[in-house]
């Protein structure tokens, strides 16, 4: 196996653990899936969706609708919908590169322990730019502005109130800018 894909492989195996540790938004998107890059160079990943809306009805109890007189085609639900879920690939939206190389006789230091510190501050550094594109989609993808940091109770009764309209029922984080911060800490 050629050394870059060994490199690879070790570095999908520390990026996680360092993502996990390192990462502003982690709680917010979760752990970080990982592909080595070399034999997964093309999907990121796969997920499995249906945008089949949820719809209610009425159970029918009427003794004629499936039974009786009724036909074997009909039935006390109503129209059914087969629910299937599709299988999407996300494809990488970007790359990087190591731009680094190590010679076992210039490196002067133990070669194995030349290649941990250079996972360990590559991956240290992917998180940074992790952290930088995360926080750009939570900007884009926010729902608007709530308003001024001046009443801190009412700008996250506001926030409360938005999240209650768009039925969110998950544990909800704020991520706030320092000014907000040191809004809430001060609050009385």
């Amino acid at each position: 196996m050629a050394q870059e894909q060994i490199f690879n492989k070790n570095f999908a195996g520390i990026i996680t653990p360092a993502f996990r540790a390192l990462s502003a938004f982690q709680p917010a998107f979760g752990d970080l899936q990982t592909k080595d890059g070399v034999t997964e160079n093309a999907t990121m990943f796969s997920i499995k969706s249906n945008d089949l809306p949820a719809e209610l009805g009425n159970y029918d109890t009427d003794p004629n609708t499936a039974f009786n007189d009724g036909s074997d085609k009909t039935n006390r639900y109503g129209k059914l919908k087969e629910i299937i879920y599709k299988e999407q690939d996300v494809p990488y939206d970007g790359n990087w590169a190591f731009r680094e190389g190590l010679d076992r006789f210039t490196v002067n230091a133990d070669l194995n322990s030349a290649v941990a510190e250079r996972l360990d501050l590559q991956s240290q550094a992917k998180v940074r730019l992790f952290n930088t594109l995360f926080g750009k989609k939570l900007t884009e993808s926010a729902s608007g502005d709530l308003g001024s940091v001046s009443d801190v109770v009412k700008l996250f009764g506001k926030a409360s109130q938005t999240y209650t309209d768009m039925e969110i029922m998950t544990p909800v984080r704020a991520y706030v800018d320092p000014e907000t911060y040191n809004a809430i800490v001060d609050a009385p």
